[in-house]
């Protein structure tokens, strides 16, 4: 989209931190609580209740191993969503993000264990980043909702889960599906690339600025993207007259077209150098909800910095 320059500095905000959970030693209670599950009957999962959920970019069991996680099934979702219970259960209290869904019968495996699976049949479900928790206490299979999807620990909102087997290990649950015999079963949409890029340069102000492609005016970014969906989207930012101790702040804007009610979210800071030439990259994924626009703006505390070239690259998954 914009071509690269070695000799300018990078200033990079990642879409996704890995949460990298540390092994510890399972405590006799938590054993204790396992056998009681394992003592039950096997019962099956028919499907994955959130197959729909899985997109491109979601990682599976191999890409978390492969991005020094311990493993698991991303999906997608946009924040606070709330997900019922895959089978019938216990949750426990949540934290941190964290909560664990104790099955009341323990599945057997259907597809083969990867890399760093443990043994044992499917005991519990551990959910991660999520922005609430449901009650604690039993639910049978979908009922709920158990968790609200949040960003807690990550960048971007979505749904972590692994299992716990028998032997209190983690596990890829979906093995343990036998509607999904395989690893992942990824999301069918094609998503739909879009690009807006600038015209001109802009001079920053101490106040929020929409950027612009030029003679057309403020960009809408999410025209021509393919409608509303779940925006993966990258913009690239050249930006002069940024000395050290100064900053440029860049947020994504949606605007409900019909009032013209803002919704500010996704703002990064983008702090000067020694030069004052800094190339700057902002990811995020954004859901545009049907009638809305999506704008970059960006301010300054003190006036004075310039964008030179800006350019935005999207991906919407629908």
């Amino acid at each position: 989209m914009i071509e690269d320059r070695p000799d300018i500095p990078t200033i990079g905000i990642s879409r996704r931190r890995a949460l990298i959970l540390g092994g510890s030693a399972i405590s006799l209670a938590a054993l204790s609580s396992i056998a009681r599950v394992q003592s039950a009957s096997a019962a099956t999962i028919a499907v994955d209740p959130w197959a729909s959920h899985i997109k491109s970019f979601n990682w599976d069991w191999s890409q978390h191993r492969a991005n020094d996680s311990f493993g698991g099934q991303d999906y997608d979702f946009n924040y606070g969503e709330g997900f019922n219970a895959p089978a019938s259960g216990v949750l426990s209290s949540g934290s941190s993000g964290s909560s664990t869904f104790t099955l009341n019968q323990t599945v057997p495996r259907v597809a083969a264990a990867e890399d760093g699976e443990a043994s044992g049949d499917l005991a519990k479900l551990v959910f991660l980043h999520q922005s609430g928790y449901g009650s604690p206490g039993s639910y049978a299979v979908g009922t709920g909702p158990i968790g609200f999807v949040g960003d807690t620990g990550v960048t971007s909102p979505h749904l972590h889960v692994h299992g716990i087997s028998t032997t209190g290990g983690r596990v890829d649950w979906r093995k343990f599906i036998s509607g999904a015999t395989s690893p992942t079963t990824p999301g069918t949409l094609m998503p739909v690339f879009s690009r807006k890029q600038s015209a001109s340069a802009t001079t920053l102000t101490t106040a929020w600025q929409t950027l612009t492609n030029g003679a057309s005016g403020a960009t809408d970014v999410a025209a021509g993207a393919g409608g509303p969906g779940t925006f993966d989207l990258t913009a690239n930012f050249y930006i002069s007259n940024l000395p050290e101790g100064s900053q440029v702040l860049v947020r994504a804007v949606i605007q409900t077209a019909a009032t013209g009610a803002t919704s500010p979210s996704y703002q990064m800071s983008i702090n000067g150098a020694a030069s004052g030439v800094i190339k700057a990259q902002y990811d995020g994924k954004i859901a545009v909800p049907s009638g809305s626009r999506l704008w970059i703006q960006a301010m300054t505390p003190v006036a004075g910095p310039v964008i030179d070239v800006w350019g935005v690259d999207i991906l919407n998954f629908n």
